[in-house]
């Protein structure tokens, strides 16, 4: 009878070699290594044995395991919940970069989450080892800084485009004036380059913008490893198969489905209070009654959904 593992690698390229590090069959937790069939076997160190960034934390078994990964400057995708502690995947990222004087790219698929990770990340490792890049905005060293923050199609535009002033769209006298760098992106950014992280990597996945992130981890260089972390990537191992045929390298997929957080369903409608509910409850049973409540009490929208500007009242029609 075939793993779990088994099945979810069956389709994959023959070219292709998977390795299951550890597959926790009840909880449906995994970690596989999947790597062409010419590279070697990888040679993590034992999961148990790995310290996180803070030593004196009890890390969950999947963020071990990535660090493991890290540890070893291999790529690794993490598929877990959210709140489930994948950005702290990162920040050993980070911190691994800071120690060893390297440098490292932090993507996002928006600009406030960009501008949110620049100002979480100033906060914790300092002004002068930050930088941000959004296409209208640039703050912080290019040159001096360890992580760069940016969207991900502003890493695409820097790995296509000669000058940063083309992409910033700024004149060069008044960056020089705000002690901005102006010239050879790519040269800058590649400097010193060990680690691409992608947040909500899913976005690969989306129809008008999935291209991006696909020419962002082809036109990377080879030897950099990625980073990619999602919370909603149903097809996990297709995406590391991807990875690893396209960086011709090896590349870990760990999924887990474990949630510190519980998650809970609701209704919120402003007003009335009334109809405001939770519908289900941390572990994930509906709650007829309080759904119905919730029902009884919404306004009945109109033919066309619309805002009462006369009592100031949102009108909510509901898809059940």
């Amino acid at each position: 009878m075939e793993s779990w593992a088994e099945h979810l690698t069956a389709d994959l390229s023959s070219d292709l070699c998977v390795d299951v590090i550890e597959e926790r069959s009840t909880t449906r937790e995994l970690h596989i290594c999947v790597r062409p069939a010419e590279s070697q076997k990888s040679c993590l160190p034992d999961v148990d044995r790995v310290r996180g960034p803070e030593e004196d934390i009890a890390w969950d078994w999947f963020q071990r395991a990535a660090f493991a990964c890290i540890e070893k400057s291999e790529s690794v995708l993490v598929a877990a919940p959210t709140s489930a502690g994948k950005t702290a995947v990162a920040r050993n990222v980070i911190k691994k970069c800071i120690a060893t004087g390297s440098r490292c790219v932090y993507t996002a698929p928006v600009k406030a989450l960009s501008n949110e990770k620049f100002r979480d990340f100033v906060a914790e490792f300092g002004a002068e080892k930050v930088a941000l890049l959004t296409g209208d905005a640039q703050a912080g060293n290019m040159e001096l800084a360890q992580v760069v923050v940016m969207t991900t199609e502003v890493l695409v535009s820097i790995l296509h485009n000669d000058h940063e002033s083309d992409l910033l769209d700024l004149d060069p006298h008044a960056a020089a004036q705000q002690n901005r760098s102006i010239g050879e992106p790519r040269r800058l950014l590649m400097r010193h380059l060990s680690y691409a992280i992608f947040d909500e990597a899913h976005y690969i996945a989306d129809e008008e913008r999935g291209t991006t992130w696909e020419e962002a981890i082809i036109l990377l260089e080879r030897h950099i490893p990625l980073l990619c972390l999602s919370a909603t990537i149903p097809n996990f191992v297709d995406l590391v198969g991807w990875l690893a045929q396209t960086r011709h390298a090896p590349c870990h997929a760990i999924f887990t489905r474990w949630r510190p957080v519980p998650l809970v369903h609701g209704i919120v409608a402003c007003p009335p209070a009334e109809a405001t509910q939770t519908i289900s409850d941390k572990r994930g049973k509906f709650k007829k009654r309080c759904y119905q409540e919730a029902v009884m009490h919404l306004p009945k929208p109109p033919d066309k959904p619309a805002r009462d500007l006369d009592r100031g009242q949102d009108l909510v029609s509901i898809l059940h």
